[in-house]
């Protein structure tokens, strides 16, 4: 590129978000050789940098997300760091998992790998935020496998706190985007009502759930449409997010409405979740489309 260029130019340019395009371009901004000129919220590119951004383009389209890696590797040096003597162990097949990752994540591009070591530490920040290190005595750290966390049955990362003989789960499920909640089938839904009538359309469903007045059926419906855990959902594109999933009131009443392409519930703790069809006619996802007030949010 041999003229100034904004952040939206580059972004159209390389098919990437802005907010990401702005966050390569501070981590480059230093260095004259990569950007030779800066104006007015412009800056010239040196074909070094345009190979850089090709290479982050290529990385973002067909490779998978290496942030587990990069933060269970800050995980594991922070006894170092805080000068703090406790035991800190990765279960076993977390250990397999970064050294399998490890070649790759050193063969990022370098502002990917800057990317997941910022995020990284920011997710430790926060974490420094919601508890005392200082006064743990054990940590433990354990990666569960792809296809449990496709199950959706586990998180992607869950570490155990030992405050004394006390442990404390803080389970984080992390996307690169926050596209739905939940992924879940006609017949579940069917099972959870324990209802005779077949489900197989948004009509059905709407019917089914415009009967509902039992208060536990309320809570148990919604348990299931927002994946009801304790856990932290931490999505990374095109900014962090970290929506805290572990404190929810739970609603004992709610509305439904139909929309064009998919249900409305407004529940009465605050929180409105839509429900659409997916590719697989069988399945559906659901999506947050309002959070409760008491819902903590941290972004970056």
């Amino acid at each position: 590129m041999e003229q100034l260029v904004s952040i939206n130019q580059l972004a159209d340019s390389f098919t990437l978000h802005p907010k990401k395009v702005k966050l390569y371009i501070n981590q480059l901004k230093d260095n004259t050789d990569l950007i030779p000129k800066q104006q007015d919220n412009k800056v010239l590119l040196s074909e070094q940098a345009e190979e850089y951004f090709n290479e982050v383009k290529d990385y973002e389209n067909n490779h998978p997300n290496l942030l587990n890696y990069a933060l269970c590797k800050e995980i594991n040096s922070l006894p170092n760091q805080l000068d703090k003597s406790f035991i800190l162990q990765l279960t076993k097949r977390t250990k397999l998992k970064q050294q399998k990752e490890h070649r790759q994540f050193e063969e990022l591009p370098k502002l990917i790998k800057l990317e997941k070591k910022s995020l990284a530490k920011k997710i430790i920040s926060w974490l420094e935020n919601k508890v005392v290190i200082s006064d743990l005595n054990k940590v433990i750290v354990d990666r569960f496998s792809s296809d449990e966390s496709d199950s959706e049955k586990n998180p992607d990362l869950r570490i155990t706190l030992y405050e004394g003989n006390h442990p404390q789960d803080i389970n984080l499920i992390i996307k690169e985007q926050l596209n739905y909640l939940k992924k879940i089938y006609y017949h579940e839904l069917s099972a959870k009502l324990d209802t005779e009538t077949e489900l197989n359309s948004l009509d059905s469903l709407q019917e089914a759930l415009s009967d509902l007045n039992d208060e536990q059926l309320v809570k148990r419906i919604f348990k299931t449409l927002v994946g009801y855990k304790n856990y932290y959902k931490i999505t990374t594109n095109p900014e962090m997010i970290i929506i805290d999933f572990s404190h929810i009131k739970l609603p004992d009443k709610f509305e439904v409405h139909r929309r064009e392409d998919c249900l409305l519930l407004e529940f009465n703790n605050d929180c409105q979740i839509t429900i659409h069809p997916n590719h697989k006619p069988e399945r559906l996802i659901t999506k947050l489309k309002k959070e409760p007030e008491a819902m903590e949010l941290f972004a970056w």
